[in-house]
């Protein structure tokens, strides 16, 4: 059977849609008759490759092509012992077997993005995994990659495919192959400042798929029972710490507050079941923060940010484009960009405040993200239209930096509150932004009084 496809383009994110590909000599081959067919590219890694020691052409996705004269050739050619892979197969890279984060919202999310752009949210599919390794690395930690993978493969509804592991000597047909997962997690940066699906209902119905693959049942409210979870950090400093332990104690009189540590939860499940019961998540951004996506409709979030960025101090909110993807939960901010550290009395009345909102869903409170002022001067950079005040090209240029589709890069830096800061990096070679946009950029800071709200 010789081969078709459907390419998409949706919010600048390629995916494309092939029907019997064919894979054998550790390359995909697209078979057909036509000899004026062209393929396209799509990328199968959701964020830039942090390491800089992986080849880009190990995440680049294009079959070559094989051209027959006739059907009957080609049916010939392909008249053999043939492994065929039925349904639906999804196909994406991975290579961060140490963080969690990066594995739901860097492989699994983008990925699902792809199945909801040909496919139904429910549907039953294959993972094949292509599977980066970085030269030399060894984890640091007690890691296990298997630990993801199952997560991925329960999330499928199916087994994984491990594309390294496919036999050179067999030759395999995959009847249905989706992919396309470039841009679409939460390290890659776009113009919006937010991730792709939100008008989808993407990030709910990925929650919704977790719940369902790991039989939960979305839990009632109970406004006379708040339950509030203080997550630990490695943000946090000592002095930090201090101050959530004791705001946690303050709580426990009127609420079943905890502070909890996300390695006591080995169980993935078990992690889903707590957000299911949580109503008030408190976390700084970074990983520990990053389950919130399963949150129960009408939860709230309270992102404390952090003013450390490695070795650096920098003032961040940091996954703030996945937090404005939510539809139907309350996310709020600890304004660290005007306090520097974290104040006891301020974080306990943002979050009495929160408390005071929760009480309110009765009284048909909207619960949406709120959108910091610092995300608007961002999406008026970037997306105004093109005027005499501001060079496109360098803020194009900027965005491929961030994406490390364009060297000197910039994906350790690429988080819009770091340009909108006006941070000095001693490492970055090549400034942000050109003379003129840095103007232009002034220009719209001052029409806010705070960079948060």
């Amino acid at each position: 059977m010789k081969s078709f496809f459907d390419f998409k383009i949706n919010e600048n994110i390629n995916r494309v849609k092939y029907n019997n590909l064919y894979y054998y000599d550790n390359n995909f081959y697209f078979l057909t008759t036509d000899k004026n067919i062209i393929l396209k590219s799509v990328k199968l890694l959701g964020g830039p490759e942090h390491s800089d020691q992986i080849n880009k052409e190990e995440y680049i996705f294009i079959p070559k092509i094989k051209i027959f004269d006739t059907e009957e050739e080609l049916n010939n050619f392909i008249n053999k012992d043939i492994i065929i892979i039925n349904g639906i197969t999804n196909y994406f890279s991975h290579y961060y077997e140490h963080n969690i984060g990066h594995g739901l919202y860097d492989a699994i999310y983008p990925s699902f993005l792809t199945l909801l752009d040909f496919f139904n949210k429910d549907d039953i599919y294959t993972n094949l995994i292509n599977i980066l390794h970085v030269p030399g690395w060894k984890c640091p930690l007690n890691c296990s990659r298997n630990w993801i993978l199952n997560i991925m493969s329960k999330f499928s509804k199916n087994n994984n495919l491990i594309k390294n592991n496919l036999e050179k000597d067999k030759i395999y047909k995959f009847e249905i192959l989706i992919a396309g997962s470039g841009y679409a997690g939460i390290s890659s940066i776009n113009k919006n400042g937010i991730m792709p699906g939100k008008e989808l209902l993407a990030l709910e119905k990925f929650r919704d798929r977790f719940y369902e693959v790991y039989n939960i049942t979305k839990k009632i409210k109970n406004l006379n029972s708040i339950n509030i979870i203080i997550v630990d950090s490695d943000r946090y400093s000592e002095s930090d710490k201090e101050i959530l332990l004791k705001i946690n104690e303050e709580l426990k009189k009127n609420y079943n507050c905890n502070y909890i540590y996300w390695k006591d939860y080995i169980n993935f499940k078990d992690q889903i079941e707590l957000l299911n019961n949580t109503d008030i998540y408190i976390s700084a951004c970074g990983t520990s923060m990053n389950n919130f996506p399963f949150l129960n409709n009408n939860s709230i979030l309270i992102n404390l940010g952090t003013n450390k960025s490695g070795d650096k101090n920098i003032k961040q909110l940091m996954e703030v484009n996945m937090c404005l993807l939510s539809n139907n939960l309350l996310i709020d901010y600890y304004d660290i960009f005007q306090e520097n550290d974290y104040n006891y009395d301020k974080i306990l009345k943002l979050i009495n405040k929160n408390i005071n909102l929760y009480k309110g869903i009765e009284n048909n409170i909207i619960f949406k993200p709120i959108l910091p002022n610092y995300i608007k001067i961002w999406q008026e950079l970037f997306i105004d239209n093109e005027n005499e005040f501001k060079d496109k090209n360098n803020l194009d240029e900027l965005i491929l930096r961030m994406n490390k589709d364009l060297k000197p890069d910039l994906v350790p830096y690429r988080y819009p509150e770091i340009l909108i800061q006006n941070y000095k990096i001693d490492t970055v070679t090549k400034e942000f932004l050109n003379e003129k946009n840095k103007l232009y950029l002034e220009k719209i800071k001052n029409k806010y009084n705070k960079l948060l709200y």
